[in-house]
């Protein structure tokens, strides 16, 4: 089968990123050709099909009217970037292809040309940009609800588009113009959603269901060696972000005497290193910057627990699925996804989103228990084995492929 895989970048970002080149590997060890379609870019991986690629523009900050134009274009319904993947629907004649983000870079504007070929369109959720302008559901430090039933206005009036009143409207008009055009609902055969909770809050804001399957994402656990000792350090992996909730985690020091490992990077690394201060744990946190790899993996075996206290929705949780394939305890906020993954171990290790006291009394309690900490890393990696591999990615997904290639 011949699979053209889109999404807007083609170089490790985040975890939209990863899926995108784990799911690669997989179809490739599956026998399947698969054909790559992003964005030119430097940090772009090598592939023999990057001369369809799209032309780069920098979205968030045009230079002159000409690239604005084109930029507004992008976001909305970009023909440049129709005509660029047309080419390559053309030459390659694909049987499937399997959307990731195109928002805000490729635009909708591919879609039609799927239609127009007959070509069956999967695509993989990895956050609310269906539903929501700001892709998260969460503005000014707290989820919501506002642009349910499509009020996307509502979203330009508390400015929820990074604080800015014009990049809130753009998200609201091209909202808009998707949804009275129906450009995803007639283009997309089927959506994959990585949680039951995500499927549900796309299903409440009006995504058919019929188009929803869920399927959770996998990962290969050969390939971490685990470390079932309980380190001296906690740790916390992931964007520096807002509603990634690493106050909260920084608040809850106070009341812990482990230090804390910050790995990654993001808009609030300085105003993290600021509250660290006035907290007075400043002593016991440590920012690492972004680690990959092997480096990423000895950090993680080095903890007594990985720390998941997001503020927001979590669409899933990558990095809970790390820390179970390296052995370690995962405590999480009762947030989006992370229940799902989290309760099929205990719900011991879940606090309440924001609570910075029910977190330190959850690490305290968990960590003060040596035989339960080491029982539920054990079960965490043991889980990992059983139930999120790729080889059973692959089945759920190949049945799925199938299923709408022959309807069509």
């Amino acid at each position: 089968m011949k699979i053209v895989l889109v999404h807007k970048f083609y170089f490790e970002h985040r975890g939209a990123e990863r899926y995108l080149f784990d799911l690669e590997k997989i179809l490739r060890e599956q026998g399947h050709e698969v054909i790559p379609f992003a964005l030119q870019h430097p940090h772009n991986k090598q592939t023999p099909y990057s001369s369809y690629f799209l032309p780069w523009v920098n979205v968030a900050h045009p230079k002159g009217f000409r690239e604005y134009i084109r930029m507004i274009g992008r976001v909305i319904y970009s023909f440049e970037a129709k005509k660029y993947f047309e080419n390559l629907i053309k030459d390659v004649q694909p049987d499937i292809v399997h959307i990731q983000n195109i928002y805000h870079h490729i635009s909708p504007s591919i879609l039609d040309v799927c239609r127009s070929y007959s070509i069956p369109v999967v695509q993989t959720i990895h956050d609310y940009k269906l539903i929501c302008p700001n892709y998260k559901l969460f503005c000014h430090g707290a989820v919501e609800d506002i642009c349910r039933g499509g009020a996307y206005w509502k979203e330009v009036f508390f400015r929820c588009v990074k604080g800015s009143f014009w990049k809130s409207l753009l998200a609201c008009i091209e909202m808009t113009i998707h949804t009275i055009f129906c450009l995803y609902d007639r283009g997309v055969d089927m959506y994959i959603a990585p949680s039951v909770f995500v499927s549900k809050k796309l299903i409440e804001y009006g995504v058919p269901k019929n188009k929803l399957i869920v399927l959770p994402h996998s990962i290969d656990a050969t390939k971490y060696t685990p470390s079932f000792e309980v380190g001296t350090y906690l740790i916390y992996v992931g964007s520096l972000s807002e509603e990634k909730g690493v106050k909260t985690l920084i608040q809850a020091m106070k009341g812990i005497s482990l230090p804390l490992k910050i790995v990654g990077e993001g808009p609030e690394l300085s105003s993290l290193i600021s509250y660290a201060k006035q907290c007075g744990v400043q002593e016991k946190v440590e920012c690492m910057g972004v680690m990959r790899g092997d480096f990423l993996h000895t950090a993680i075996r080095g903890a007594a627990a990985v720390i998941v206290p997001s503020l927001w929705h979590e669409v899933f949780g990558y990095v809970v699925l790390e820390g179970w394939a390296l052995g370690k305890i995962v405590i999480a906020s009762d947030r989006g996804a992370l229940p799902e993954l989290i309760e099929r171990i205990s719900k011991k290790l879940l606090f309440h989103a924001g609570d910075s006291k029910d977190l330190a009394r959850i690490i305290n309690t968990t960590l003060s228990d040596k035989e339960f900490s080491i029982k539920v890393a054990r079960e965490g990696r043991l889980l990992v084995e059983k139930e999120y591999t790729p080889e059973k990615y692959y089945e759920s997904l190949f049945q799925i492929y199938s299923r709408i290639v022959m309807l069509r």
